[in-house]
């Protein structure tokens, strides 16, 4: 539907009509009409991280083609338009972080590693590349689920992982004798029970992860079931007192999904959707609150096998 030109940092409509026709029924339910400008900023950063791929010489690229986030980043343009903001500043700086990272060779070199695991289930753990001789030598980390709600963090690695906020509008409610009425503010926000661990790895391989997730190095574990259960043996050994669960991650669309499939230790927004997140989560029925920030389990690394990619050589 559109192009964004990353040299001229200008927008080119490719597919009029279909623009019109989207941003047409987007003004009919203005879903995103009282959400808050930073909240947008958030959503514009997950659509521009779902969307931005790059080319074969390592330059990014922005396209809006089809699909659930073309649609999205649509309808979300047309917000802005009616708000009377330009995208195009917004975009730029968002690009901005991909250029530069990759030459050919990097792309190449990539791709023939990544072709060993073609139609493997794998984990991919980015990183930095201190942490890389831990992984490979069978460490596995966990840390709470409050250290990521800090503003500190990059937009890939913070978020309020105890509450997700709901903000849907025409929400209505019915009360026992039948009668509906609407949500005041439309907000409704899910609260977890109390603090817990996780360790997370994503389920897909993507170039623009090392810039998101603030990583040089890549850990692929090749046998996701092998290492999964190895991990949460050591665990149930180690932390006989917590309970430890591996599954992926259900994303929300905050303003347009209330009932979740997840528990919402297994839940985030749809903005973190581009991650493709699998998660451990380790908690205590017993203590939530007195939880060192971070634990660490070791497996046998002899069971398994790993490559690491890294970037910046």
């Amino acid at each position: 539907m559109l192009i964004y030109d990353t040299k001229n940092e200008s927008i080119h409509i490719e597919d009029p009509k279909m623009l019109s026709f989207l941003s047409d029924i987007y003004r009919k339910t203005r879903y995103l009409e009282s959400a808050r400008d930073d909240d947008l900023d958030a959503r514009l950063d997950g659509l521009v991280a779902n969307l931005v791929s790059f080319n074969p010489e390592g330059e990014p690229q922005f396209r809006v083609k089809n699909g659930r986030e073309a649609i999205a980043f649509i309808e979300l343009l047309e917000e802005l338009n009616l708000r009377s903001l330009n995208i195009e500043p917004l975009l730029q700086p968002r690009l901005q972080k991909y250029k530069g990272l990759f030459v050919e060779r990097d792309i190449k070199r990539i791709q023939i590693q990544l072709e060993r695991f073609r139609g493997k289930k794998c984990l991919f753990k980015f990183t930095k590349a201190e942490y890389v001789d831990a992984i490979l030598n069978g460490e596995a980390r966990f840390k709470t689920a409050s250290s990521y709600n800090d503003s500190g963090l990059s937009i890939a690695i913070r978020d309020d992982e105890l509450n997700i906020e709901h903000n849907l509008r025409g929400l209505r409610m019915t009360t026992k004798d039948g009668t509906t009425i609407p949500v005041k503010d439309n907000l409704i926000t899910t609260k977890a029970a109390g603090d817990y661990y996780v360790s997370c790895f994503s389920s897909d391989f993507k170039l623009q992860f090392f810039p998101l997730f603030d990583s040089d190095s890549c850990v692929v574990i090749d046998d996701s079931e092998k290492f999964v259960n190895s991990v949460i043996e050591r665990h149930e050994e180690k932390f006989p007192q917590f309970c430890i669960l591996f599954g992926a991650v259900d994303y929300i669309d905050r303003y347009r999904q209330l009932k979740p499939k997840r528990p919402i230790e297994f839940r985030k927004s749809w903005d973190y959707s581009y991650e493709k997140e699998f998660r451990f989560v380790s908690f205590s029925e017993s203590d939530t609150e007195n939880l060192e920030p971070l634990r660490t389990v070791n497996i046998d690394e002899t069971k398994l096998e790993y490559c690491t990619i890294q970037i910046g050589l």
